[in-house]
């Protein structure tokens, strides 16, 4: 980079720290339009994904007003959605512009994408496309944190009224996506407006990578507050250094005495030691994960089966373990994914999951737009409309040697496996 664009660079990145600092959210998307005129560029727009990951939309200068970008922009079959789905910039010529779409994160976290337009018309070369890299890495830093402390993010990604239900479950999760050279988190979950029990949560600490999924008894706000209980005593467990068995008695203790003895939730609480690949877990009454190793569902892990978490008193609680292999994806899943039934009375089955997750590796997709793909597909096998929540967290353990090489591992296609299109 020469010490001009390298000044540039600067210069932007300086202008927008600055002039965020003193400014309300929804002005936002107008100081990233400034930072990136330093840049050269005519105008940038700020999109971010909905809840369903269907459409990109523009963020509202005020909540509840249209934006002034202009309309939503359809993940599927646009340049925009690309960048979206691949996390890879796409350019293209529209008019007498140059247009330049990068994907918006927040680390690993998926948020949307930002347009740049450009007047000049041909190909923006490789040293200005970094300076805009950077620039719009800051924007989806500076994105999460305003979002605290206003709507306009929030009000520009819902399509639909969110019952309350759901604006409290949502407060509950963790980002959606965790990703470093070893390991990828992802996690995904269904209805976007109207989920209820469905929760899961992870934390990287160290070498280790804690990881729980959640399926709470009950619907609406019955089922979202046992959740909230219940990852509540899971995190206060977690943090305060509880092994798995532990764990597990807390949160049942927590359960049964706000509760009593009717209610209860499933749930697999798991530790994964990210240098080893050794994965630790217990299964309370939740349907057992799968392992995929070199494209294939090699292991349905139920090898210990406890009761449900409010239902543990008396139980032999003992943490089954696996090694991992580079390459491995533990998929953890609640019933409303295998018991997503269609109109035939079909239901989408663990062969379906494994088909559809196993199909998507071999794409080489990313974690996230791969449980993008599978929750739409289980959405569409029941026709949009789900009987029960439907969550999937998908686990990526890539090893300490793709750490230090910094390449992950192929998924190699299985020449005999028929998957369903």
């Amino acid at each position: 980079m020469s010490s001009t664009s390298s000044s540039l660079d600067c210069d932007a990145l300086r202008m927008l720290l600055s002039a965020v600092a003193g400014s309300r959210p929804e002005q936002l998307p107008a100081l990233v339009a400034q930072a990136a005129r330093a840049l050269g560029a005519a105008d940038a727009v700020m999109y971010v994904i909905d809840y369903d990951q269907l459409v990109l939309c523009p963020l509202l200068d005020k909540p509840g007003q249209p934006a002034a970008a202009g309309e939503p922009v359809a993940v599927e079959g646009t340049l925009a959605g690309r960048a979206y789905a691949t996390g890879v910039p796409q350019q293209t010529h529209r008019d007498s512009q140059t247009v330049l779409w990068f994907p918006l994160l927040d680390g690993a976290q998926r948020l949307g994408v930002v347009e740049l337009v450009f007047t000049q018309l041909g190909e923006i070369g490789e040293e200005l496309q970094a300076e805009c890299a950077h620039l719009v890495r800051l924007v989806g830093e500076l994105s999460s944190t305003r979002s605290l402390y206003g709507d306009a993010v929030e009000a520009s990604r819902r399509r639909l009224p969110m019952s309350t239900a759901t604006e409290l479950q949502r407060l509950l999760l963790p980002p959606l996506t965790f990703a470093s050279r070893e390991l990828v988190i992802a996690g995904a979950l269904v209805p976007s407006y109207s989920v209820a029990g469905d929760c899961y949560d992870y934390a990287v600490n160290g070498d280790t990578a804690h990881i729980a999924i959640f399926d709470a008894m009950g619907h609406a706000m019955e089922a979202t507050v046992l959740a909230a209980v219940a990852i509540s005593a899971y995190r206060n467990a977690r943090r305060t250094g509880l092994d798995l068995v532990d764990t597990a008695i807390s949160m049942d203790r927590w359960m049964t005495n706000q509760f009593g003895e009717e209610k209860f939730l499933t749930a697999i609480l798991g530790q994964l030691d990210i240098g080893n690949g050794e994965w630790r877990w217990i299964t309370c009454g939740h349907p057992p994960a799968l392992l995929l190793r070199d494209g294939r569902v090699v292991k349905t892990l139920e090898q210990v089966i406890s009761p449900p978490i409010g239902l543990l008193a008396g139980a032999e609680l003992e943490p089954a373990v696996e090694r991992l292999q580079p390459g491995d994806r533990l998929v953890l899943h609640s019933d409303g994914v295998t018991e997503a039934r269609a109109a035939d009375g079909q239901f989408f089955g663990l062969d379906g999951l494994a088909d559809y997750v196993t199909r998507y590796a071999f794409d080489a997709l990313p974690a996230p737009e791969t449980l993008r793909r599978l929750i739409h597909a289980v959405l569409a096998h029941q026709d949009g409309q789900l009987t029960d929540d439907a969550t999937v967290v998908l686990i990526e353990w890539h090893g300490q040697q793709a750490a230090e090489t910094g390449e992950l591992p192929t998924v190699p296609r299985p020449a005999d496996r028929q998957l369903r299109s």
